[in-house]
């Protein structure tokens, strides 16, 4: 068994600079991913890459060199320093691509957050078409949780009618909103709506002023708690995240909790 590595004058293993690492697992990322489960003969990852010779000679010297990857028995394979950068690089790329999406909603955000609320989330935007998706779509998993809890210091109608079939599904519904939405709701003729009888315990409205202007909600389907943050603009409903990282669950509970006990029944 033979393995190729680069060393200095000194004998020592040469390791580039980290930014170069960095930009050498981003723009040769699908070798390491061909790599992390097989070894291949560069014949073969030519087939398996679809790329000329030429380029997979380049390619491959250039992870060898770098450390990522390495030849043994005439195969090459990724190294344990090869896996773990492309394993880091596929979440920071990840990463990235969720806060491109929940750019819109986050910037409708003056409430510090925790930064892990992107962390694995879901984002669901309102769309030209479809502009109730960040309150529809989200409902399947909803549906999955034993209860619904949240704050919100806006309400739309299109929450309000959500509410009657969360219950109907037997699941506990636990709503905070400010006196002045209450009010409005109850006085307008836009929304045709009775609140719910809570005489079995089910459904409880409780009322507080509240400083953010993004709903706030908790859910737990499969026994995992889940956040929900759902923003609003003047226009109507932004986007919905929704994470289940355990930062995110503690911050969201904490804010729940917080508000929960100022909070008064509403009458």
């Amino acid at each position: 068994m033979s393995s190729s590595n680069n060393f200095d004058f000194t004998g020592q293993m040469s390791v580039p600079p980290s930014t170069e690492i960095q930009k050498l697992v981003a723009k040769r990322s699908e070798y390491l991913d061909a790599l992390l489960e097989n070894r291949f003969r560069k014949t073969e990852l030519e087939d398996e890459l679809s790329a000329p010779r030429s380029t997979v000679d380049r390619s491959i010297r250039e992870l060898e060199t770098a450390g990522l990857v390495q030849r043994v028995d005439g195969e090459f394979m990724i190294t344990k320093t090869g896996e773990f950068a492309y394993r880091r690089y596929t979440e920071y790329a990840s990463w990235h691509q969720t806060l491109s999406e929940a750019q819109p909603i986050l910037n409708t955000i003056d409430y510090d957050i925790p930064t892990e609320v992107i962390s694995n989330a879901e984002v669901y935007n309102s769309l030209e078409h479809f502009p109730d998706n960040p309150v529809v779509t989200p409902v399947e998993l909803i549906s999955e949780s034993p209860y619904f809890k949240g704050i919100t210091p806006i309400v739309m109608s299109t929450y309000i009618e959500r509410i009657p079939g969360l219950l109907d599904q037997g699941i506990e519904y636990t709503g905070i909103t400010t006196p002045d939405v209450v009010e409005s709701v109850r006085n307008s003729s836009a929304i045709d709506l009775d609140f719910p009888d809570d005489s079995d315990g089910s459904y409880r409205l409780l009322v507080t002023e509240i400083p953010f202007s993004f709903a706030l909600w908790i859910i737990e389907p499969n026994q995992t708690k889940h956040v929900g943050i759902t923003a609003h603009n003047e226009s109507g409903t932004v986007g919905a995240i929704i994470s289940k990282h355990p930062t995110v669950v503690e911050w969201g509970e904490q804010i729940y909790e917080e508000y929960a006990e100022r909070a008064e029944g509403v009458i």
